[in-house]
């Protein structure tokens, strides 16, 4: 229960572009339950707004090795990876991102998305 609580006070926070606070909420949702491919993603995007690179790619990267296949992670991981100047996984991740999109139909289809 507590999870969900910090994962919603999480959302508020980024809803009002609070990435700090959001980020921190998500890192306490992640330490206080199991883990769960969704809240990396989104702590991702809050180190992606706030200009955290390398924790962006570190969080991309634990979507994938917990089997986050949904387009916004490869996209996120795409983005983590330019400022690195990785272009050629970048590149990668991002077409990566393009396929899921062409191969799930409209929004919501076949994958968590909605959930991110």
């Amino acid at each position: 229960m507590m999870q969900a609580s910090f994962k919603a006070q999480g959302d508020y926070a980024f809803e009002r572009e609070d990435y700090v606070h959001a980020s921190a909420q998500y890192t306490l949702a992640i330490g206080s339950g199991p883990e769960d491919p969704i809240l990396y993603s989104k702590r991702c995007l809050c180190y992606l707004r706030m200009g955290e690179k390398n924790k962006a790619l570190d969080d991309a990267s634990t979507c994938e090795r917990l089997g986050c296949f949904v387009s916004r992670r490869f996209h996120e991981q795409g983005s983590a990876l330019i400022p690195t100047e990785d272009y050629g996984q970048a590149g990668e991740a991002l077409i990566s991102s393009l396929k899921l999109d062409s191969e799930s139909g409209p929004a919501g289809e076949g994958s968590r998305e909605e959930d991110v």
